[in-house]
């Protein structure tokens, strides 16, 4: 469950980019101050409600396991025949991966590429099942006469036998606008604000009723004109193919629409181009041009860009998020010189030719996914108390949601009081001026970030390994547990399989030990003996029995309770992030910083021995 503030906490969340983004549910008989971030699992549901006033904030988002599992039962499951068009799709992207390469499969033993085993898509033991509805009244600001969207997210899950049942790394978003011409804005975020009530039941009923957001005729309503978004690890090379970056995994980021017929077909991304189409200065000038019509809207983090200049496909990659070049499109399309001519002085975030290119990455599908994410996600479910704390996360949302939901809170208190609310972002992986650790942090002066500080006791690190100096991270002044131990440098290549770490050096973790990248901690990690200052214990695996327990098709939980050795990880929780490359995961004592591929339910590989 996630740390709370001993105040009371409210349901709040976000989706970012067109993918799945979003933080933890409560139930509303909880009155909330900021910062509001809560989870409920199963369990609390035992757990006598505290008695308080009725809500007058609305719900933001819900991931309630017993909540979620209610509102499947009153029709709001994911029917697979209804996916077949978008089943289709994924299949044939699979299907070229593995054309385009020959050391890619779905058999750890005979493939050094572990690629995405298309069988689940349509096996009858796997399902995608609901992990967070979410309101939000944000996204009016993306749409004429909108109230925002509701969102259904799923998450693809299996159970093969009972050795082998785990999440996969896969989500399904259905994005579902409000409209204006339903009713009024008020109105619309008065639906989310719940009567008490303590009982899952009780709380999906009213959701789906006449007086509910989710109410059936509201949904068939809004079907119409929604949208399907889909998040699916294609590959993942391990760390022992490319130790430089820690491994390397690729995420196929696709867009459908309903169409007419009842069919979905695919979209072009939302403010995603492809930089391959932006080769010549004469292409570039004329993006550079298009965008100038928008350039108040990208200041404030809501541009709507031409249908034309957007891409049909996008692959996001991991480690190294916003290091890597794929996952800035908009920096791979075009020279900052060309950009050098235009006005910044009137603007609010946006104050340089280079702040210009990362604010137009961080908007686009691969750069928002890789801007302060879990492993390229930013809504991964909740897990109950009956996941085995090897397979669990500790959080289900990124630290990029959690710390944007102040805002998000804003947007939705402005409309329940009529007035028109200020949309305006600041750059997804700078979400604030706290400036908390792993926050990106001015290394320069460049005047796009010069006002990006670290919080006292934190400093701006370059120790994870970018190829400009412009942007770091808020990391402790003096090494401690969880913190970077290598320093080198990404290369900038558009193509992410050529990309690599070069000039590594080793930095002293004192009275620790360095993890390096090869062993799968990217940019190193230190970690101390369990029990020391600062740390959590939890598990390591030794790789090498390891990955020969899972080659042999043994089931995960048992290699990996049978080839570990402790250590003292960083704690985390909601107030308390890992950084980035890193995950939340469970142990018996509470959060700890892992590489996200150390938790099976985030990697591809090692789920496919059951169907043998």
């Amino acid at each position: 469950m996630v740390a709370r503030n001993p105040t009371v906490w409210l349901a709040l969340a976000v989706i970012a980019c067109s993918g799945s983004t979003a933080p933890v549910g409560t139930p509303p008989t909880q009155t909330l101050t900021a910062p509001r971030t809560v989870a409920t699992t199963a369990a609390s549901a035992t757990t006598p409600p505290v008695a308080a006033a009725p809500p007058t904030l609305p719900t933001l988002l819900i991931t309630d396991p017993q909540v979620l599992e209610s509102l499947e039962s009153k029709g709001l499951s994911l029917k697979r025949a209804e996916l077949a068009p978008v089943l289709q799709v994924l299949d044939d992207e699979i299907r070229r991966a593995a054309a385009k390469d020959k050391l890619a499969g779905v058999d750890v033993a005979r493939f050094s590429h572990r690629l995405f085993d298309r069988r689940f898509l349509r096996s009858d033991k796997a399902r995608f099942k609901l992990a967070g509805v979410v309101n939000r009244p944000d996204r009016a600001a993306f749409a004429d006469d909108s109230c925002g969207e509701v969102r259904l997210i799923y998450r693809l899950e299996y159970r093969l036998d009972d050795a082998h049942a785990s999440k996969l790394p896969m989500t399904l978003g259905l994005e579902l606008p409000v409209s204006r011409g339903l009713e009024s804005c008020r109105v619309a975020q008065q639906r989310w604000v719940e009567p008490p009530s303590s009982n899952a039941d009780q709380r999906a009923a009213w959701l789906c009723s006449e007086h509910g957001p989710l109410a059936p005729e509201r949904r068939a309503q809004q079907m119409g004109t929604g949208r399907l978004v889909v998040n699916l690890q294609l590959v993942r090379w391990p760390s022992t193919v490319r130790p430089d970056l820690g491994g390397h995994a690729e995420y196929l980021l696709r867009s459908f629409r309903l169409g007419p017929d009842g069919a979905y077909r695919p979209e072009r991304l939302e403010n995603t181009i492809d930089a391959a189409q932006y080769q010549s200065p004469a292409q570039q000038r004329a993006l550079l041009n298009a965008l100038e019509a928008q350039a108040a809207r990208i200041d404030a983090g809501t541009p709507v860009l031409p249908e034309s200049l957007l891409a049909e496909r996008a692959i996001s990659v991991t480690p190294r998020g916003l290091s890597r070049l794929a996952n800035r499109p908009f920096s791979a399309a075009l020279d900052p010189k060309l950009a050098a001519t235009r006005d910044f002085s009137h603007a609010r975030f946006v104050k340089s030719p280079q702040g210009l290119l990362r604010r137009l990455d961080q908007l686009s599908c691969p750069g928002c996914h890789e801007a302060r994410s879990v492993a390229g996600f930013h809504l991964l479910g909740e897990d109950g108390a009956e996941q085995v704390s090897e397979n669990a996360l500790a959080l289900p949302v990124s630290p990029q949601v959690l710390a944007d939901l102040p805002r998000r809170l804003r947007i939705a208190e402005s409309m329940l009081a009529g007035q028109e609310p200020d949309f305006s972002a600041p750059f997804a992986e700078r979400p604030n001026d706290e400036g908390k650790y792993g926050d990106a942090c001015a290394l320069g002066d460049d005047p796009s970030f010069a006002g990006w500080k670290c919080a006292p006791g934190l400093s701006c690190s370059a120790n994870e390994a970018k190829s400009q100096d412009l942007v770091g991270h808020c990391l402790t002044s003096e090494r401690s547990v969880g913190d970077a131990c290598e320093r080198g440098v990404v290369s900038q290549i558009r193509d992410p399989l050529r990309d690599r770490t070069s000039g590594v050096t080793v930095e002293s973790c004192p009275d620790m030990v360095c993890n390096r990248s090869g062993v799968g901690f990217p940019g190193g990690m230190c970690t101390a003996t369990c029990g020391a200052a600062g740390s959590r214990c939890g598990a390591i695996a030794i790789l090498d029995p390891f990955n020969a327990c899972l080659a042999r098709g043994e089931p995960f939980i048992a290699c990996i309770r049978s080839n570990v050795s402790p250590a003292g990880l960083r704690a985390c929780d909601a107030e308390t992030p890992c950084r980035d490359d890193y995950v939340c995961a469970k142990t018996p004592q509470g959060g700890a910083c892992l590489p996200p591929y150390f938790v099976f339910q985030l990697r591809v590989d090692g789920h496919s021995s059951g169907f043998r």
